[in-house]
Parts: C-alpha cells; structure tokens; sequence
C-alpha cells in the first residue's frame, strides 16, 4: 500500500492516542442506546468491560454528579440516562 513499516507504526500510535477513551465517554457509552438507562452497578461493569479498569462506586458517583451538573445525564428511580443524545 506504499507505507513503509516506520510509517505504519507511528499511523497505529497515533490513532491509538485518539481512540483512548475518557472517564465521561465510558460513562456516555454505557448509556449509549439504553432507553430504559442503567444502574450505577452496570456502568461499573460496562466500564471494566470495555477499558479493564474496576471503577469504584465513589468514582462512579463523582463522574455522574460531573456529568449531570452539565446537563449530560439524569437519575430517574435509580437509573441513569442520557439527557440528550449521544455523541
């Protein structure tokens, strides 16, 4: 395809530095086409999931009070939504 090796190596770095996820877009993911939302405990494993990493629930509860104090989610009866589409 006329990319050297070096090149192709320094193109994979790269797009893997893009596709790195943040702590918000884990949990917008999760929330990503679930009408009916999620509990706390299924973002946890969502999260650990996709990324390997155990998040706790104080984690958890920090990121969506984050999240929701920018109109990104809301709680209903437990469960979280997206509060407006996602991405």
């Amino acid at each position: 395809f006329g990319l050297s090796e070096r090149r192709l190596r320094e193109a994979k770095k790269t797009l893997a530095l893009e596709a790195t996820w943040t702590g918000d877009g884990l949990v917008l993911a999760a929330l990503y086409e679930q009408p009916k939302g999620m509990a706390p405990s299924a973002i946890i494993e969502f999260i650990d999931w996709v990324d390997h990493s155990r998040w706790s629930d104080a984690e958890l509860a920090t990121r969506l009070e984050n999240l929701r104090g920018a109109g990104a989610v809301i709680e209903r009866e437990g469960r979280w939504h997206l509060a407006r589409p996602w991405p």
